[in-house]
């Protein structure tokens, strides 16, 4: 599981300032989880925070904080 997009440039872009950042931020609300699209931006092993939506179930954010991701969830 991870991060997508169906833009091939946007995933490479994306990627490429991955690499050269000490933390990675993904801002999404919560209709965007669960969704697969073609070109891979990332793992989820390598966010380290997400802020979404309040829409988002609780068991996911506890999922996610689980494995480690700091969850922000706005109101």
């Amino acid at each position: 599981s991870g991060i997508t997009t169906p833009n091939f440039i946007e995933a490479n872009t994306k990627s490429a300032m991955m690499s050269i950042s000490n933390k990675v931020i993904v801002v999404a609300d919560s209709s965007k989880f669960n969704k697969i699209n073609l070109s891979v931006i990332c793992s989820i092993n390598d966010v380290t925070t997400i802020i979404t939506s309040k829409n988002l179930e609780d068991n996911m954010v506890k999922e996610y904080e689980n494995i480690g991701i700091e969850m922000i969830v706005s109101d």
